[in-house]
């Protein structure tokens, strides 16, 4: 079988998603579980789909992405701190980061764009303030990725 050139590979995964040639189809990755409740003083890794906390395996991304606008939702918050949601890169956090204020609720972005080479890992860093008898609930983290 001949070997496929990447100009191909390309072409065939937009083809396969439904794309017209040189329109990119966005990619959104993350979680959502009902009933997800941080306490407060968290520092920890999520990872993507299953919401699993503390591994710093990530998801390996099949193709190169540039990934923006990352989003989480709050549904409730007890929070007398400010928390951090980062976007990571290979157990590393990145400049993507969304800020949610003490007690805030709803829906929080960051604008602003992050490149991921094939293979990197892709995971989330929540950092929570306040204190271990408060909580943040969250039921959704998402950000968008295009191929490149």
């Amino acid at each position: 079988m001949a070997a496929v050139t990447q100009y191909e590979h390309d072409w065939r995964f937009q083809k396969l998603l439904g794309a017209a040639p040189g329109r990119v189809i966005p990619i959104v990755l993350g979680i959502a579980k009902a009933g997800y409740v941080i306490s407060g003083g968290a520092d920890t890794s999520i990872q993507p789909f299953s919401g699993d906390q503390g591994s710093s395996q990530g998801f390996p991304l099949p193709l190169a992405c540039r990934a923006r606008r990352l989003m989480i939702q709050v549904w409730g918050n007890s929070l007398s701190g400010d928390s951090s949601l980062r976007l990571m890169r290979n157990e590393a956090d990145t400049g993507l980061q969304v800020t949610i204020p003490s007690g805030g609720t709803g829906l929080f972005t960051a604008e602003g764009s992050v490149d991921f080479a094939q293979g990197d890992r892709l995971m989330f860093h929540l950092v929570t303030g306040g204190s271990d008898t408060e909580s943040i609930d969250i039921p959704a983290i998402s950000v968008l990725l295009e191929p490149i």
